[in-house]
């Protein structure tokens, strides 16, 4: 530490307990504001919550179809999903 560093900071040790005083243990007690920062916390994650259930309700898969028809037969035939003019998906 330089000696000017060292006396520019004198002062300030020296003022700091009489701006800001230590407070006695009785008299810390717990802060509105975490209290509140908690509370904002619950309800985001509250709607957050709705929000995804609303998003996840919207997804509609393909239905497959039954497994036997009227005849009681079972389609076997091959599906070409994706595929263009003879070619496999890109």
């Amino acid at each position: 530490m330089t000696p000017l560093t060292a006396l520019l900071q004198q002062p300030v040790h020296a003022i700091a307990p009489l701006l800001d005083p230590v407070p006695e243990p009785s008299e810390v007690t717990p802060g509105w504001g975490a209290a509140v920062l908690v509370v904002g916390l619950i309800v985001a994650t509250v709607l957050l919550w709705f929000s995804m259930r609303k998003q996840l309700g919207r997804i509609r898969f393909r239905e497959e179809p039954d497994a036997s028809d009227d005849d009681g037969s079972v389609d076997q035939a091959p599906r070409d999903v994706g595929r263009e003019n003879g070619r496999g998906p890109v």
